[in-house]
């Protein structure tokens, strides 16, 4: 089973439920979905925003249903640029707000596990690229960076993108990707751009948010659908 985490999909029901054969599911505290696209099981399920929420209900998910991919699909700041509506698939990711450097850990590090930079798996990424070209979509691939705020500071938003050389910024992927690397889990975020981290990250964030979040589940779907051992070429978009 492939679990798709997000933290935005009460948005998507109505435009999914005309497109796919939904199950709904209420347990642990969760509204979840199950579905099948070409014989390939796959989960949609908001784990909730924020680190703390979204790695404890990722934590429930993997614990009861033991999917064996986890993708992460939503939406996030752009702080190079990038265009709203381009995919951001994370190579890596890193929790910026962690700090533990008195102590002589790396800033970002964590210490139980001695580890800053959280890699996606190699072979999800590749898989994230044919996606973009299957679509298509625009998308770039690099690092984002994690913490439990919202950035709509221009300084902000460039220290992040020169400190970390970062190309995104959210409060959820890197703590999802700490929880799958726990539960060996192979992982990767594909959430496509809704704002800028700059002073005007409010108002874009509130007229795109939405139109992110559909490309990005899009773009989540179609990787599962590549994982299908058919070959399947039926359109979940458009259901034919």
């Amino acid at each position: 089973m492939i679990a798709i985490v997000t933290t935005d999909f009460p948005e998507y029901t109505t435009s999914l439920c005309g497109r796919l054969a939904l199950n709904r599911h209420c347990a642990y505290g969760l509204t979840y979905y199950t579905t099948e696209i070409c014989g390939t099981r796959v989960m949609i399920a908001n784990v909730g925003d924020g680190k703390v929420a979204s790695a404890v209900n990722l934590s429930k998910l993997l614990s009861c249903h033991r999917p064996s991919t986890v993708i992460a699909a939503g939406n996030l700041a752009g702080v190079t640029g990038t265009n709203t509506g381009t995919v951001i698939v994370a190579t890596d990711s890193v929790q910026y707000d962690v700090d533990f450097s008195k102590l002589g850990y790396s800033w970002g590090e964590i210490p139980a596990l001695d580890k800053t930079y959280f890699q996606s798996d190699p072979n999800l990424v590749a898989l994230a690229r044919c996606a973009g070209a299957a679509i298509p979509v625009n998308y770039v691939t690099g690092r984002v960076v994690t913490g439990d705020r919202f950035i709509a500071d221009d300084v902000k938003a460039n220290d992040l993108a020169t400190t970390w050389t970062a190309i995104g910024v959210d409060a959820e992927t890197a703590a999802l990707a700490e929880c799958a690397y726990m539960y060996g889990v192979p992982f990767v975020s594909v959430k496509a751009v809704s704002n800028s981290g700059g002073a005007n990250a409010v108002g874009e964030y509130t007229a795109n948010r939405l139109a992110a979040d559909s490309v990005s589940l899009d773009f989540a779907l179609e990787m599962a659908k590549l994982c299908s051992p058919s070959g399947c070429n039926r359109c979940y978009r458009c259901g034919s």
